[in-house]
């Protein structure tokens, strides 16, 4: 008898061992070091960011199954302690702990050359969605649907939201999304927190033509609304990238609200990458950000570069003298990153 289970636990582990080693184990993490000089004041300072990103992820698939775990940080804990003596506030501190960050499956419900429908359910992010939306609703306990439906080139998805509120079972629909794909041009429009009486819109596009040219082109536009029954915009934000292989453009309007009226702000940037003798390819950049309100703020250059697990950024950001910015008299200010990732 006692064989016998040694037999049956001996297999029993195999066949653990054999189905873990069909799946992709993934570890990562990020920190860094920084070293910046101030010459307002002309103080060095010395900073070094605790890795506060660690993910821990397993995953597999199939020609139409498949599954996703995550854990990692910088999911934290609220931790509050009382000291009994007397006059001694509590104390309530932000522990950060590996925590679950997403557990999903997704199976393609129906699948052929023409169409397809494909069913993703699960705890998607910290919160509920791929993504982190400033509109967006908080969800601590959440279960998400993604039905996402393919005919031809265009692609059609909706994300209900199962969840818990007051203690009792909620439901919502998080995103709904449509997006087009044809000769390299790539169109996405899609609603945020549907079932709101202020869903915001978003809209990408993106423009390829490398078969015949260097030339790509990328944008994004985003509102962002709020109030009761009558939507009141707060923000709209368009952003555009022109990449002509080693140089590349990009400009960023930001349009927000505020109790003036609305105030546009600028972050327009030119790169180059190119290749160095022992340090390898590095990226060159010089960018300035304006405000309508405030005129121009900074003007920056930097140069970035990875060797293997060490990626480098040296910068200087030159800051002009600029009363409505709260900036009396010119200054300058020169740093170098280091930081590295596994």
């Amino acid at each position: 008898m006692r064989k016998l289970f040694l037999v049956i636990l001996t297999g029993l582990v195999a066949v653990g061992v054999f189905a873990w080693s069909s799946g992709t184990l993934s570890v990562s993490g990020k920190g860094s070091v920084s070293i910046t000089y101030d010459s307002s004041d002309s103080v060095f300072s010395f900073s070094v960011d605790k890795p506060t990103e660690l993910t821990i992820s397993f995953s597999d698939e199939s020609t139409n199954t498949g599954y996703y775990v995550e854990f990692g940080l910088p999911c934290s804990v609220k931790v509050t302690t009382k000291d009994i003596d007397i006059g001694k506030p509590a104390a309530t501190a932000t522990i950060p702990i590996l925590g679950l960050n997403a557990a999903y499956f997704y199976q393609y419900l129906f699948k052929s050359d023409a169409a397809s429908l494909k069913l993703t359910a699960g705890k998607f992010s910290c919160g509920v969605g791929d993504h982190t939306y400033s509109l967006g609703k908080s969800y601590s306990t959440a279960f998400k649907f993604n039905l996402e439906g393919n005919v031809g080139d265009t692609t059609l998805g909706i994300g209900p939201v199962i969840y818990l509120k007051d203690s009792d079972i909620a439901f919502d629909i998080n995103t709904a999304y449509v997006s087009f794909a044809n000769l390299g041009l790539d169109i996405s429009a899609a609603v945020l927190d549907v079932t709101s009486a202020t869903p915001s819109i978003g809209v990408t596009a993106s423009l390829d033509t490398s078969a015949f040219s260097d030339l790509k082109l990328n944008g994004y536009v985003y509102a962002e609304a709020e109030g009761g029954t009558s939507p009141d915009i707060k923000k709209v934000e368009v952003y555009l990238d022109y990449t002509y292989d080693p140089y590349k453009l990009s400009l960023d309007l930001t349009n927000k609200k505020s109790a003036s009226g609305f105030e546009t702000a600028m972050d327009a940037k030119v790169s180059y990458s190119t290749e160095l003798p022992v340090i390898g390819s590095v990226d060159l950049s010089a960018g300035l950000f304006y405000s309508m309100a405030k005129g121009l703020e900074n003007v920056k250059v930097s140069a970035e570069w990875t060797k293997e697990l060490i990626s480098h950024k040296v910068f200087v950001t030159f800051y002009p003298e600029n009363p409505a910015a709260n900036v009396p008299k010119a200054y300058a200010k020169l740093g170098w990153t280091g930081s590295f990732s596994f």
